[in-house]
């Protein structure tokens, strides 16, 4: 049904262009791929961007939603809504739902690296421009970067006053409120302020009737200050965030059959038959209905900072220092029995503090264009996490199994870098690419783990010390880009690249039961090369463009979370980062991009993991994992986005846009279990907009997966110790009315 639905859209596109007396032309999409604004037709680097326009229109507001709209890009949710998004590009990404971990895709916001997963959830707020980049990004943006690299860039100050409201309502009782203040200083100088408060329930019902309604607040705030003169330009940027809630809760998926002592199949257990191995079952039918006591609070407190300065010595010569530091406070408590009782709950504390400082020094000749640079980056993580098991059976005392650990932990990681690229035009249709990096990172590990047993009449318990373990590593690592681009035509290029990934090496600070695993917490540096071949050309008269790309990975030392039982009967499981000797990965991708008139637009994105395969590797529990699917990794990817523009008198008029992603299969976890795939599905989404020109003003409905599609965005393994798969529960179906005013008309 999905490729008759597609292929029928685009055989009425191409039937449309046929009568269709307008011709149009598509914008030129300029990226900074490369540290430099470049027509995207001609950088080496397999790029997609998300203009404003382009955004707003398929209401896409934060970093999760952008999954799918670039070919072999999947973002998901981890440990639910407040926590990281696992993020996965062409099959390399990081599943671990730890927030101490770095992800091998790094977010940039405003040429500045976020540091760990814990500042990669981005609010896409007065955004100008999103860029995804697929591949290594190991020269320019080099620090743990193997996979690929997504920049936001925000509305910088204008020299023009703007200003514009906007006021949202929806189900699941969403509220919207943002603004945005553009002014202008002097003639050089200006500021912008913006701000957003959301809110909104989850998708998921809880039927237990004492459990708290589920939903977050959102508060963001963002002021910057640009002065700009002929030989400087300063930009401060100072930022803010609150959020508020109570977490969302997991679904629960028994998967033991009691009274015939059996374990269900994977089919029988995900129809809602079977229990926990305490007997429990969430008693409906209802996908996204949970009966869980699900007191979970959840905060996070964000401030950030950032100074930009750049000289331009002369016409050709540039200067550019980037500061920024950021601080992340973040408490957020799961019941990962997802239960109506208290037998996994789970606490995780954050501070995390994160500076860094670049130089960049860039010129430019005839035929060549150059960048070099100075890379620093400090980062302090403390962790006060703690998981409380069995807590409802306390009153038995010590022998009920029940207790609590506190595991406490820091990381602090120094990274230092110098890179440097050049762009040689050989001849007129031929450019050459060649860039290197130098990594060096000290990162210094310090766990304390205390435990909390029950005694015979103390419920509360007594707390003693259980092991510690201080350990530090360092990475020394060279990464580095070739690329060769061939122009066959003005509108048509070709390149080949050979380039390398490199993600540094760290400690596990996710749970960890014994000292045996915490002596284990220790993982290696991955590297990934890669080999790529790409086209770009632009067709009837610059109307459509189309880019494809192949490429094929030689994956070294992987980093990959394990997920196994515990060898102890009864025990927690064993959490793990490994490192897997060698992986491969390749495949195929294609954009396209039609303005076939005026008023009709579409892109459709496809792309294909033909291989994405861990290769030989037994891990820790004697499970041997050679030759199983990357996690999070679909075989086939595919989106449409139509957009289609019904002019009115008076300059106003109606835009009807519509969005289809569709995924294959994929496995939540390294072991390929059928309890944790979730099976290939489709979102829809739907947007209608009247723009009233005369007055400035706009009202849009908008509907997110408009048929209701049931879909998890995590499963996680808990049946050799809870006889239980927990589940994050993708988003149903949400309506949103929305009105923005636009005072600068």
């Amino acid at each position: 049904m999905l490729k008759i639905v597609f292929f029928s859209l685009i055989l009425f596109c191409v039937n449309f262009s046929v009568f269709a007396e307008k011709t149009a032309e598509l914008e030129i999409i300029e990226v900074t791929s490369q540290k430099r604004l470049q027509n995207i037709q001609e950088v080496a680097v397999a790029v997609t961007s998300f203009n404003q326009r382009q955004l707003q229109d398929s209401n896409i507001q934060d970093s999760y939603q952008i999954s799918g709209l670039s070919p072999n890009v999947f973002i998901t949710e981890n440990a639910g809504a407040g926590s990281p998004p696992a993020v996965n590009i062409r099959g390399v990404g990081l599943i671990d739902y730890n927030t101490s971990n770095t992800s091998p895709i790094g977010f940039y916001f405003d040429d500045v690296i976020g540091g760990s997963v814990n500042s990669q959830f981005a609010e896409l707020l007065d955004i100008q421009r999103v860029e995804v980049l697929r591949g290594p990004q190991g020269t320019l943006f080099g620090r743990n970067t193997s996979g690929g690299a997504v920049l936001f860039f925000s509305h910088q100050p204008e020299q023009e006053f703007s200003a514009y409201t906007k006021i949202g309502v929806g189900s699941d009782a969403y509220q919207k409120i943002e603004g945005m203040l553009n002014l202008p200083i002097s003639d050089n100088s200006a500021s912008r302020v913006v701000f957003q408060h959301v809110d909104y329930d989850y998708s998921a019902t809880n039927n237990l009737e004492p459990a708290p309604q589920e939903g977050i607040k959102r508060n963001t705030f963002r002021w910057q200050y640009g002065l700009n003169t002929d030989s400087f330009d300063l930009n401060l940027k100072l930022s803010a965030a609150d959020w508020s809630g109570i977490s969302q809760p997991y679904g629960h998926t028994g998967v033991l059959d009691l009274e015939e002592g059996t374990v269900c199949s994977a089919e029988k257990a995900l129809s809602g038959v079977c229990t926990d191995a305490f007997g429990f079952s969430d008693g409906s039918n209802e996908f996204r209905d949970v009966s869980v006591d699900n007191d979970s609070p959840h905060s996070t407190e964000q401030l950030g900072a950032r100074l930009k300065l750049n000289w331009k010595l002369d016409q050709n010569i540039n200067i550019t220092s980037i500061t920024a530091f950021s601080d992340l406070q973040r408490q957020h408590q799961i019941h990962c029995d997802a239960s109506s009782i208290n037998v996994c709950v789970g606490f995780f504390g954050l501070d995390n503090q994160v500076y860094s400082q670049e130089f960049q020094m860039s010129g430019e000749q005839e035929k060549l264009h150059w960048i070099s640079g100075i890379f620093l980056l400090k980062e302090n993580i403390q962790q006060q996490n703690s998981i409380d098991l069995l807590r409802d059976f306390r009153a038995s005392g010590p022998t009920s199994g029940a207790a609590q650990y506190f595991y406490n932990n820091t990381i602090d990681t120094e990274s230092k870098a110098i890179f440097g690229q050049i762009d040689i035009n050989i001849k007129s249709q031929t450019t050459l690419t060649a860039g290197l990096r130098y990594n060096n990172e000290q990162i210094s590990f310090t766990s304390n783990t205390d435990l909390n047993i029950p005694q015979n009449d103390n419920v509360k318990g007594l707390t003693f010390p259980f092991w510690s373990v201080t350990d530090s590593i360092k990475n020394n690592q060279w990464s580095g880009k070739l690329a060769l681009t061939y122009k066959l035509a003005n509108n048509w290029a070709v390149y080949a690249s050979a380039s390398s990934g490199y993600k540094s090496g760290g400690f596990n600070g996710g749970f960890l039961f014994t000292e045996a695993e915490a002596e284990m917490a220790a993982y290696g540096p991955e590297t990934l090369y890669s080999y790529e071949i790409g086209s770009k050309s632009e067709l009837w008269d610059r109307s459509a463009r189309i880019g494809v790309t192949a490429f094929y990975y030689d994956y070294r030392n992987q980093q990959v979370f394990i997920n196994q039982p515990s060898s102890i009967p009864d025990a927690p499981n064993l959490q793990l980062l490994q490192n897997i000797p060698n992986s491969t990965i390749n495949g195929i991708e294609s954009e396209f991009e039609w303005q076939i008139t005026p008023e009709l637009h579409i892109n459709l994105t496809t792309g294909y993991m033909a291989t994405a395969k861990f290769g030989h590797y037994i891990d820790p529990t004697g499970k041997e994992l050679s030759n199983n699917r990357q996690p999070f990794t679909p075989e086939f990817q595919t989106s449409a986005v139509v957009g289609y523009q019904i002019n009115l008198a008076n300059n106003d008029f109606v835009l009807l846009n519509l969005l289809g992603r569709y995924q294959s299969k994929i496995y939540f976890d390294q072991n390929q279990s059928p309890y944790t795939q979730q099976p290939g599905y489709t979102l829809w989404d739907s947007a209608i907009s009247y723009h009233n020109a005369s007055y400035g003003w706009k009202i849009t409905f908008n509907v997110k997966n408009i048929f209701d599609t049931e879909y998890d965005t995590l499963r996680f393994d808990l049946i050799d110790f809870l006889g239980l798969v927990n589940s994050n529960k993708g988003e149903g179906r949400r309506a949103l009315l929305e009105f923005s005013y636009d005072f600068g008309k």
